[in-house]
């Protein structure tokens, strides 16, 4: 076999590789393992610290290496490391927000990036308020830790949170993107139509978990100029009965959830989930499907 054989080959059998990482779907326990980081925000510092989870003995092992504080204590996150990656994870508001506060709900320019793009100001300013803690806790992740992929994620409120991380980490190459995992669960929507189509152009690995009926993930509403990004898996029941990912987009016609106004009685709710404390599953709010 000649010399060229051998280089036709090998990049064969790299874009073999390549196009099967590409192909990956996420799979339900994939979710379920990533939720539990996001539960585990709710702990105290100290349990969190020694990674002491009696609630969540499922929980993947992980050694705590930071955290992040922000406004009034109320914006709270923690930096991890497992054996096959790395982890930012940001809790849901400790106290519940208005999120049609005419001071907050306005959308605002990302800075750096195109004028065109804009995002929810509250959710920007409060990320802003922890911007340096997680960038220097990445930084020195990326740097012990060179190979790991990068896995962020943010449960309810803290949804938003992660998905601005997840931009300023693509926007300022802090992280290679396909290294980045962006994983969010019951999250508001976050920004406008030109800030959910760069990112779904910037980001490789995105699954934005949605369960049953909740009332969060339809908020702020679409009248209001708000795009949901991709990749939406949704569940109906528990255990992941139903673990689909959804071809339609917001991002690819913002006007389809609008459309589907219906009045839901029974299902089941992830933020219900969170408060019984078991992981992807419980009873149902009742919601009208979006505004």
């Amino acid at each position: 076999m000649t010399l060229n054989h051998t280089i036709l080959i090998c990049i064969f059998l790299i874009c073999v590789h390549s196009v099967a990482s590409s192909d990956h779907q996420p799979t339900y326990e994939e979710a379920k393992e990533k939720i539990y980081f996001a539960y585990a925000a709710s702990s105290s510092r100290q349990n969190l610290s020694k990674w002491y989870l009696p609630e969540f003995p499922d929980a993947p092992r992980a050694n705590v290496t930071g955290f992040f504080d922000g406004i009034d204590n109320n914006i709270f996150g923690y930096a991890a490391v497992t054996s096959n990656y790395i982890v930012l994870t940001f809790r849901a508001l400790s106290t519940s927000i208005d999120l049609y506060d005419s001071e907050i709900v306005v959308q605002t320019p990302v800075s750096g990036m195109d004028q065109s793009i804009a995002v929810h100001l509250g959710w920007y300013t409060a990320y802003l308020s922890i911007q340096k803690q997680l960038r220097l806790s990445l930084h020195r992740l990326t740097a012990e830790y060179p190979t790991l992929p990068v896995h962020i994620v943010g449960y309810s409120f803290g949804g938003p949170l992660a998905t601005l991380a997840a931009a300023d980490v693509l926007h300022h190459q802090l992280v290679p993107s396909e290294k980045l995992h962006l994983w969010t669960y019951g999250s508001p929507r976050v920004g406008n139509l030109a800030f959910s189509q760069w990112m779904n152009a910037k980001l490789l690995h995105s699954v934005r978990v949605t369960h049953g009926r909740d009332p969060v993930i339809h908020l702020p509403i679409i009248l209001m100029g708000y795009v949901h990004i991709d990749d939406e898996y949704w569940m109906d029941e528990v255990n992941g009965v139903h673990w689909k990912r959804c071809k339609e987009t917001e991002a690819d016609d913002p006007e389809y959830s609008v459309l589907r106004i219906t009045l839901q009685s029974v299902g089941t709710d992830i933020h219900e989930t969170q408060r019984k404390r078991l992981p992807m599953q419980g009873p149902m709010v009742y919601l009208a499907d979006d505004l």
